[in-house]
């Protein structure tokens, strides 16, 4: 099978990929973080066609180069976690199975404690 897609954004450098079937539709959907403009983006898969404009985007100074997903709070949903190069804190983003797609926040490791923090 080939895959054909184009972002409507131009990117270079480092980026981390994922597929994750984040609208839980039945098809992966495509997670995408870049380095070089410090943004995260979802783009969302209807019926086997990748939109080309991102759906989600996080926007940071300080977005790193990975990406993971998990349902870290227990309600069935793929939540969405970002590395942050800035300094020792991580993103997590509850999927909130509606748009937008994932709730503000994110839980941060800078004091060698985890604790919720809101935006």
């Amino acid at each position: 099978m080939a895959v054909s897609w184009t972002s409507a954004a131009t990117y270079h450098g480092h980026s981390d990929l994922r597929w994750e079937d984040i609208d839980l539709d039945g098809d992966p959907d495509l997670a995408e973080v870049h380095f070089s403009d410090g943004k995260a983006h979802i783009y969302l898969n209807r019926d086997g066609v990748l939109d080309s404009a991102p759906s989600w985007t996080f926007d940071s100074p300080h977005v790193g180069t990975a990406i993971a997903f998990g349902d870290i709070n227990g309600d069935g949903l793929p939540d969405l976690v970002v590395g942050n190069s800035g300094d020792t804190s991580i993103w997590v983003f509850y999927n909130t199975g509606e748009a937008p797609l994932f709730a503000d926040g994110f839980e941060s490791g800078d004091t060698g404690s985890w604790s919720s923090v809101a935006p």
